[in-house]
């Protein structure tokens, strides 16, 4: 009984700890998306597959964009988004032709 009892307690503080880790990141998208809000810029946040697929590129693509310095996400917890004023202002539109795009 107190084997299945500690398990349980164990598998508790477990949920606690990332029940904590969402809340955190939760605060930390808001206080982004309020500073945003302030500055007059679009508060949107795109995940990574969002974004290629609004600019239709792969996902790889994205990442060499990283790596180049060309589009940068920003990351949340583990997790990587891109602002929709930062696609907008880096100038890369999304071509019509096979997934094709533009850099400006």
């Amino acid at each position: 009984m107190s084997r299945s009892l500690f398990q349980s307690v164990s598998i508790m503080e477990s949920l606690v700890a990332r029940a904590s880790d969402v809340l955190a990141e939760l605060k930390e998208i808001k206080a982004l998306l309020q500073q945003q809000n302030e500055q007059g810029l679009d508060t949107r946040l795109l995940t990574q597959e969002e974004t290629a697929e609004k600019l239709r590129v792969t996902l790889q693509t994205l990442y060499n964009w990283k790596q180049a310095g060309v589009l940068l996400p920003i990351l949340i917890g583990s997790r990587s988004y891109y602002r929709l004023s930062d696609i907008i202002k880096s100038g890369i539109k999304a071509n019509e032709d096979e997934g094709q795009t533009d850099q400006h």
